[in-house]
């Protein structure tokens, strides 16, 4: 048995039984491999510092390759002619080929290939976009001057006309331009009416008979056409009166979904303003030329037409009653300024709430070119339009007429009567002068949702 175990056991000599016995209960223990801690650490940091030279000296390596593609990158030689061509130009031959091969953007590719490179050594040899090839000559990879006439023809030049003021928005002048004052600049907004508001219209309702609606279906056809009146009213009292004239132009079934609005609001009222006048003009004499100025559907007409009276009516949409005219523009009548009134053949004009849009001042003045010696003028308006009415007289007499009858009885609307003055034309001054006495004078007529 002493001789199968080596003399290494722990414990008493081996010769002996119970050591033996004894030491074969023990583990044996393995010679030790672990190394001290001193002796770990100085051979990692004699690693460490190999890994960092190596690493080092690869930089090194790695940094000579790329200065020297740096140097190489910015020229390369051509052989046409014995000059030197630029990256540019090469890039731009490279890319004409790669289109012709099929390249969606052949030029394109070629140019940003070989620009890449030059950017980094050569970051100014590229011009800009609004210059061409032929501005910058390149030789040695340096840029020559661009020529000076070159210089002066390819210089962009804006020759786009100066910027003119949108409808609405107030006019700026020039920076070189004079200051104007307060009042040329309100000149100029008068001159520039503010645009229509940018809401959408409201659908129309359905063209349905009444009789095969559900209550329902009636209650939503109400408010379609309650939503669609007042829309079409906020463009006729917040614009001038040629954009309402164009509007209905454009879509000429705004024109009756307006009126039978119109009519339905209307029949709210304790007494309709038209009976009003009609009654007044009951006065005149059975010869006498009535002209309706925004008749609407010639309601006026039909009503006195079979009692012998002679009527024309105009408004923004023609029918067997109505002549398509904007009388703020131009009534289709003869007439004109001044103290004869030559031509002149109306006897009367009249104004039923149809002093609606912003220049509604105009419409008074072409109402006094077409009216007779004499001629009297009948408005009926809405009582909480006014701003001030000793204004809107002194406007309306300005223009050239004098003030016969005001009635204030009802309470929904006013009536005027306003008989034509005789006198000279009126001035740029005087009229620049007026309207900007009556911006503002009349407010829109706004009707509540209910």
């Amino acid at each position: 048995m002493s001789l199968l175990f080596p003399t290494s056991w722990d414990g008493p000599s081996s010769s002996s039984a119970p050591a033996l016995a004894a030491a074969q209960g023990k583990k044996r223990k393995r010679p030790s491999t672990v190394q001290k801690e001193d002796d770990i650490d100085l051979k990692s940091v004699e690693i460490n510092i190999e890994k960092l030279m190596k690493k080092m000296q690869q930089e090194d390596v790695k940094g000579a390759k790329e200065q020297k593609a740096k140097e190489e990158g910015g020229k390369i030689k051509g052989k046409t002619g014995g000059k030197e061509k630029s990256v540019l130009e090469k890039g731009k031959a490279q890319g004409a080929q790669k289109g012709s091969a099929g390249h969606p953007n052949g030029k394109q590719a070629g140019r940003q290939e070989k620009e890449k490179p030059l950017q980094r050594s050569q970051p100014t040899s590229i011009p800009p976009k609004s210059q061409t090839l032929n501005d910058v000559e390149t030789q040695g990879g340096k840029n020559k001057k661009r020529k000076r006439g070159q210089s002066d023809a390819n210089q962009h030049v804006d020759t786009s006309p100066p910027l003119k003021a949108q409808p609405g928005e107030p006019v700026k002048p020039a920076d070189d331009a004079p200051k104007m004052s307060k009042k040329e600049m309100k000149k100029a907004r008068l001159s520039n009416p503010a645009p229509p508001t940018t809401v959408p219209l409201p659908p129309a309702a359905p063209s349905m008979p009444d009789t095969k609606l559900t209550p329902l279906q009636a209650k939503m056809k109400a408010s379609l056409s309650g939503a669609r009146f007042r829309w079409i009213n906020e463009q006729l009292y917040t614009t001038s009166a040629s954009h309402a004239h164009e509007l209905m132009r454009a879509q000429p079934g705004l024109y009756s979904d307006y009126h039978a609005g119109f009519a339905s609001q209307l029949a709210g009222w304790p007494t309709p303003p038209l009976e009003a006048l009609a009654h007044l003009l009951q006065a005149l004499p059975k010869h006498a030329l009535i002209a309706d100025l925004g008749s609407g559907p010639g309601t006026l007409a039909r009503k006195l037409v079979p009692r012998g009276r002679k009527v024309l009516s105009f408004d923004l949409q023609a029918d067997e009653w109505v002549t398509e005219a904007d009388f703020c523009e131009r009534i289709p009548l003869p007439g004109a300024e001044g103290e004869r009134s030559e031509g002149a053949v109306v006897d009367a004009a009249v104004c039923c709430l149809s002093l609606m849009g912003t220049d509604w001042v105009r419409g008074v003045r072409e109402a006094r070119r077409v009216l007779v010696a004499k001629g009297q003028l009948f408005v009926a308006e809405v009582t909480s339009r006014f701003t001030s009415v000793d204004t809107f007289v002194q406007v309306v007499e300005s223009v050239g007429f004098s003030l016969q009858k005001q009635e204030d009885k009802d309470t929904h609307f006013m009536l005027f009567v306003f008989q034509k003055v005789e006198g000279e034309a009126l001035g740029d001054a005087e009229w620049e002068g007026i309207l900007e006495k009556a911006e503002g004078l009349l407010k829109p007529c706004e009707y509540k949702r209910r």
